[in-house]
């Protein structure tokens, strides 16, 4: 890591840091997608961990404008908040099979189970799981445009940077 405001990363630092990046989100979508077992889960958690803490690394390293910094910090608080609230309604409604030690053998649910399960659930319980995936989806979508969407506001200063050096 370094401070991009004093230190200009080498190209061999990048490169590293991208395959790191991809590397991760390799180990959290395909090594370990969300849904297979306990285990899977926690392994994904902790690479989407890391994947989020390599976005902010990024961040300063880009110079990003500190309006797509709040966007992203707050679709990841608002992610995290989702997902804890989903996981709190799962875990109060033990009909449901991929509660945690409700599974035999370590599995979680396949999505056709769930949905059946999740239909025999009083309507309110219903509505609120509904409401807390629904969060979880938009944030997510939100925490990736708010980076994407961020990234050539740093740019552009980066840019006038290096052309002002060109030109002393």
């Amino acid at each position: 890591y370094c401070n991009s405001t004093t230190t200009k990363p080498s190209s061999s630092l990048i490169t590293n840091f991208i395959t790191c990046m991809i590397g991760t989100g390799l180990w959290t979508t395909q090594l370990f997608p969300i849904g297979r077992d306990t285990l899977s889960d926690v392994f994904h958690f902790c690479g989407a961990s890391i994947y989020m803490i390599q976005h902010i690394v990024l961040m300063d390293v880009l110079k990003m404008k500190s309006s797509h910094r709040r966007r992203f910090y707050t679709s990841l608080v608002t992610l995290l908040l989702s997902v804890a609230t989903v996981r709190t309604i799962e875990r109060r409604q033990p009909q449901l099979f991929h509660v945690e030690g409700a599974a035999p053998k370590g599995k979680t649910h396949s999505t056709a189970k769930y949905r059946r399960q999740i239909e025999k659930l009083p309507t309110n319980v219903r509505n609120l799981l509904f409401l807390a995936d629904l969060i979880v989806m938009i944030s997510e979508n939100l925490l990736f445009t708010s980076f994407v969407h961020g990234i050539p506001s740093g740019l552009v200063d980066i840019v006038q940077q290096q052309k002002g050096k060109k030109e002393a």
